[in-house]
């Protein structure tokens, strides 16, 4: 029953109450916002309406609020069609649950929305169902509610889910992507040292939301100088772990600064710096022994 309807506060405060108590809160006198825990006994599998009002017997003049809850040891997580059946309590799948769907439609008769029942799922031994979407070409959005039902349990909330979608995409073949990391053995060099450099290999499938390492993969590494040009190149080969590893020789008497190692058409990139600088050197000293302890 909608909160807006004339019935609905009479309909509640006439309804026979399952438990019923006073709660004594303190008065501040400081007119400020102010607010409680109060703590209810566990109750059995079910909805549930709690109602508070600042006098016993309520009546038109009381102040009366209300909200709605459930009990129950039933939940499910979602993600768009991705559905699992799960225990409230320790989070173990519930199989064999039945899942009704409930879609909302425009009456137009009524002039309003209505709720309308649609297909109806059973979850595996993993408490997993997968859900269907609208045959409708022209809708990219679908609304719908989900009623559980697992042995003497009953779980139907109220709770609008949401899928948002481009029906085209289930037409595209799924976008796979290569992306290469690049390492050297060192962040900075001399001119004219020896650059060891290792690349990984990975390929992501955007359907499954999963990558793995890429064998046999062929690219070309290039050298690039202070002043952005490729001075030098290499073909390289992933092995079956999807790895690669080479070396460049850095130029003598050009110019220094930032270095890098790229692929072009995989984006790999590892950038390093070229100084002609010099190791810190120390010696040690210690004063004489004076006398013997």
């Amino acid at each position: 029953m909608s909160a807006n309807s004339e019935k609905y506060w009479p309909g509640l405060i006439n309804a026979k109450a399952i438990r019923s108590w006073e709660q004594t809160l303190p008065d501040t006198k400081d007119y400020q916002s102010h607010t409680a825990e109060i703590k209810i006994d566990g109750l059995p599998a079910g909805e549930y309406y709690l109602l508070a009002g600042n006098e016993k017997d309520y009546n038109s003049k009381s102040i009366v609020g209300a909200r709605f809850f459930y009990v129950s040891s039933i939940s499910y997580v979602s993600n768009k069609r991705d559905l699992f059946v799960l225990n409230r309590d320790n989070g173990r799948p519930l199989a064999n649950a039945s899942v009704q769907i409930w879609n909302q439609q425009y009456d137009y008769k009524q002039s309003k929305y209505i709720d309308q029942k649609g297909k109806l799922y059973t979850t595996d031994a993993h408490g997993y169902a997968r859900l269907d979407r609208n045959n409708d070409p022209n809708q990219y959005s679908y609304n719908y509610k989900l009623e559980i039902k697992h042995n003497d349990e009953h779980l139907y909330m109220e709770d609008w889910n949401y899928d948002y979608y481009n029906r085209t995409e289930e037409t595209i073949t799924p976008k796979v992507t290569t992306s290469v990391f690049l390492f050297t053995d060192r962040s900075i060099y001399r001119p004219g040292q020896t650059v060891y450099f290792k690349g990984i290999v990975l390929i992501r499938n955007e359907a499954d939301k999963r990558g793995s390492a890429r064998k046999d993969y062929r690219t070309t590494v290039y050298l690039r100088d202070a002043n952005y040009k490729d001075i030098d190149t290499i073909d390289v080969q992933t092995n079956e772990y999807g790895s690669f590893s080479g070396k460049f020789q850095l130029p003598l008497g050009s110019l220094n600064g930032a270095f890098s190692v790229h692929t072009k058409k995989d984006g790999g990139a590892a950038n390093f710096n070229v100084e002609e600088y010099k190791r810190p050197k120390f010696y040690v000293d210690y004063e004489t022994i004076k006398r013997h302890l």
